[in-house]
């Protein structure tokens, strides 16, 4: 699913062509928000879609309101819980927290001048499946530079895992961050190979030996296309050759299926949807597919979710926005 000030869009990942369904219209706030799909838990309680943050408007004010769209209520469209977050945030990023349906997010900008957004925030909020929030219960490190267009994956059920960003579009970091859940800290992982911002990360595990990889692809020019893999066994990255790679995935979004066997990844100067698998052991082959486009004229910064397929008349079930 795609979201922004347009309408939602959902879509098959492996043939958006022949499976595309609209969606209820986003509040504008969700332009450069973040979210992720809560699935149902075993003592009945339904799913739902949560998508937080994000610029509104002509002027891009920043939002602090999280909104929900609930599996068995998609038609009465996106509600809120009534509370706000202590600041707003913009280009953040976020995780799936533990089997609660809680949302980590991290970093973020959190206001907005004629010149560019401006005071990346180094802190994080947990938003919970009730719509409360737990406030800076985890600050980055004093030399992390990256607080926003950085992006965050779950290495296992107690790593978080954080990945590039800049302080700015111009000043940018290859640096990563390692989150130990059990003890709330931070440490420095591995640099990248290059330094990333507006980009698309995932774990992937390779079809092959069973391991996991983070997989990295695109960033703003200069710089940052190449993709890379990330061994969190060794803590070392390698390069990845993948032919006829295309120059337009540059602020791109990413996607990671329920399995871990599959990345998707969609736009941002195109809006074509790629599909990354690996196999070989190390991942050391990686395929690429390229799937019909998205039915709508490709935006930066949308907001990427795996959603479960009730949200459309097929499956599977991806969705995104655009701005």
């Amino acid at each position: 699913m795609s979201l922004g000030e347009t309408d939602g869009i959902v879509v098959d990942p492996d043939n958006p062509s022949t499976c595309t369904t609209s969606f209820p219209k986003p509040p504008e706030s969700m332009i450069r928000a973040t979210g992720s799909y809560v699935p149902p838990t075993a003592s009945g309680n339904g799913g739902y879609l949560m998508v937080c943050g994000g610029a509104a408007g002509n002027d891009n004010v920043i939002s602090d309101q999280c909104h929900f769209l609930l599996d068995d209520d998609i038609a009465s469209g996106w509600q809120t819980s009534g509370k706000t977050m202590s600041t707003g945030r913009a280009y953040a990023a976020s995780v799936q927290y533990g089997n609660s349906g809680s949302l980590w997010i991290t970093g973020g900008q959190v206001t907005w001048s004629r010149n560019g957004f401006t005071d990346p925030v180094d802190t994080t909020v947990l938003v919970n499946s009730d719509g409360t929030f737990e406030e800076n219960i985890a600050s980055l490190p004093s030399e992390a530079t990256g607080h926003y267009g950085h992006c965050m994956t779950l290495l296992d059920d107690e790593t978080i895992m954080l990945l590039g960003g800049g302080i700015t579009i111009y000043i940018r970091t290859d640096k990563t961050h390692l989150y130990d859940i059990p003890s709330r800290s931070w440490t420095s992982g591995s640099e990248m190979k290059m330094t990333r911002i507006f980009f698309a990360c995932g774990s992937l595990i390779d079809q092959d030996d069973g391991k996991l990889r983070v997989f990295v692809i695109g960033g703003k020019y200069p710089g940052g296309l190449d993709p890379e893999l990330y061994d969190p066994t060794t803590d070392t990255w390698q390069d990845v050759a993948i032919p006829n790679l295309p120059v337009e995935l540059a602020f791109s979004t990413g996607v990671t299926s329920e399995d871990r066997s599959a990345m998707f990844v969609v736009g941002g100067l195109k809006s074509d949807v790629y599909t990354f698998q690996c196999s070989g052991g190390g991942c050391s082959t990686m395929t690429m597919t390229q799937n019909v486009a998205f039915p709508s004229a490709t935006k930066l910064y949308h907001t990427l979710v795996l959603v479960p397929s009730n949200y459309a008349s097929c499956e599977p079930k991806m969705t995104t926005t655009t701005p």
